[in-house]
């Protein structure tokens, strides 16, 4: 008798090919970049000295959305000159600082690329306070000659007024308001 012959084995099932894996996005930066020796105080959380005095009567969220701006302020600050007076709030959608100091009138608005720095002439420009609504905020109005700025949703009243002190005095209301109504004049910084 003839063995049986031995069936062939069977080929072991292959599992269906699947796509390779990949990662869209690594973790970590992918271009070796250069790193700053000194990180910017608000990066850190530190509150530079220059401001300290400033900012102590300042809720806490208006010093946490004004950091964005510490940089270039400080970078704008000169030697010696003291801040007198800082307020918070929003110029379009973006963090903004309305600074007085000894010398000046300092607005910085954090927006990209580059953040808008303006040092204004403390005897030029009028400010005016809206009175605040029913969440606490009140508008800044920055008028100086034809060009105005507003600066919105600022919570602390009491450092907005202490920034009005001494800018310059209304012309008379007359032809001051129409100008801030009027959208045709609203030049902006």
């Amino acid at each position: 008798p003839e063995p049986a012959p031995e069936p062939a084995p069977e080929p072991a099932p292959q599992p269906a090919r699947q796509r390779a894996q990949r990662t869209l996005f690594e973790p970590g930066a992918s271009k070796p970049r250069a790193v700053p020796t000194k990180q910017p105080s608000a990066a850190t959380g530190q509150i530079p000295v220059v401001l300290a005095t400033a900012l102590q009567g300042l809720q806490a969220e208006s010093v946490r959305d004004a950091s964005p701006t510490f940089a270039p302020l400080l970078a704008t600050l000169q030697a010696g000159e003291p801040v007198t007076a800082l307020v918070q709030g929003w110029v379009k959608g973006s963090p903004c600082v309305v600074v007085r100091t000894d010398r000046r009138l300092i607005l910085v608005v954090s927006r990209s690329p580059e953040p808008l720095v303006q040092s204004l002439n403390l005897t030029g420009v009028e400010i005016l306070i809206s009175a605040p609504d029913s969440k606490g905020l009140c508008t800044l109005k920055l008028i100086d000659g034809s060009k105005m700025l507003q600066v919105e949703a600022v919570r602390d009243v009491l450092q907005a007024r202490q920034l009005k002190q001494g800018s310059a005095p209304q012309q008379g209301s007359a032809p001051q308001q129409p100008l801030a109504r009027d959208p045709k004049n609203q030049g902006f910084f």
